[in-house]
Order: structure tokens, then C-alpha cells, then sequence
């Protein structure tokens, strides 16, 4: 079921100054060619802009403030810039805390959150679960038994400041684990 507007109206995003980046992540997989951006999605009276002389046009603004990217300068600028009452800024970012830049001054700065959290306002989560689009279940009955690891574990950020190595370092030590 597609999702529109009761009046039809386009919404306008600008993805304010790192735009290009999430581009290259989210619109075109870190590859050269874009892909659809609405294959699974069922809301499409969406446009996404990346010039930020746009911002006063735009229906709402994310700020893509991957900590990589963003500096102290970054965040003086943001504070500063024009906005509309009824436009909303939103806060988005694929990474923990402990991996983000958080300044003092996003404190009030934001409308909505945009991040792999399942409580913020639009979850983003680091993968998707899609169903089948032939509708075959052959194989997945006693898909299980196929496996010869009871755990796999595909990480970023070794040595990260969750304690999650720390906790496989213990769990290899009473079951198989593979981590790639």
C-alpha cells in the first residue's frame, strides 16, 4: 500500500552539508550507480535535496552528524542557521554515542531523532528483515541443522566501549563462535 498525503503535497528533505555522503551510503550502496530509494518503502511523495541554500524550502532537514565528519565549526554554523516554525530538524546518525560527537548545543536543536535505536523517533536499524517475494519456505523447516556454528558475529569498531569483545572473549570459551 502506498502512503500519500491527503493533499498530494511533496515533501522537500534537505540532508544539510553532509548530504553527498549519505548519498553515497544510503542512496547508492558505496557504489557509482543510484539505486531506487523507494524499492521497499511505501511512502513516496518525498523529495530529498542536498543543497543547503534549499533549507528554507525544505519540509524538514537531516542533520547526518556522523562524528567522522562533523566538526566543532559544523555545530556553531548549525545553531545559526534560519529554519521555519513548521519545518522539522532532524537528528540522524547510524552510530552509538559512544561513537558521535554530542555537543551541548543539539540540546533543544532537534525535533526528531533519527538513528538505529528502536525508540527514536524514525528507527533505522542496521539491516532489514524482507519476506520472501516467491513465497518458498523449501529448506527453512530444518534450516538449523544446516549450521555448524551456533554463533556468528560480524563487528565494527574492534575493541569497542560496550564490552562486547570482552563478552565473546568468555563466550569462546564454552561454545563455537565465528567472528568475521
Amino acid at each position: 500500500m502506498e502512503v500519500t498525503s491527503p493533499n498530494k503535497k511533496a515533501f522537500k528533505i534537505l540532508v544539510w552539508r553532509f548530504g553527498d555522503y549519505a548519498k553515497r551510503k544510503y542512496v547508492n550502496g558505496y557504489t557509482a550507480n543510484a539505486k531506487d530509494f523507494y524499492a521497499n518503502c511505501n511512502v513516496r511523495n518525498c523529495e530529498y535535496v542536498y543543497e543547503d541554500r534549499d533549507i528554507l524550502d525544505a519540509d524538514a532537514v537531516l542533520f547526518y552528524l556522523h562524528k567522522n565528519w562533523v566538526r566543532e565549526s559544523h555545530v556553531q554554523e548549525m545553531v545559526t542557521l534560519p529554519r521555519t516554525p513548521q519545518q522539522r530538524w532532524v537528528y540522524l546518525n547510524d552510530e552509538s554515542q559512544a561513537n558521535s560527537g554530542l555537543y551541548p548545543q543539539y540540546e533543544g536543536l532537534f525535533n526528531w531523532t533519527m538513528t538505529f535505536q528502536s525508540l527514536s523517533d524514525v528507527p533505522v536499524p542496521y539491516g532489514r528483515i524482507v519476506r520472501r517475494q516467491d513465497g518458498k519456505k523449501e529448506g527453512m523447516d530444518n534450516i538449523f541443522d544446516t549450521k555448524p556454528l551456533i554463533v556468528a558475529t560480524l563487528q565494527s569498531h574492534c575493541g569497542g566501549e560496550s564490552g562486547r569483545f570482552d563478552y565473546l572473549d568468555q563466550l569462546v570459551n564454552h561454545i563455537q563462535v565465528f567472528a568475521g
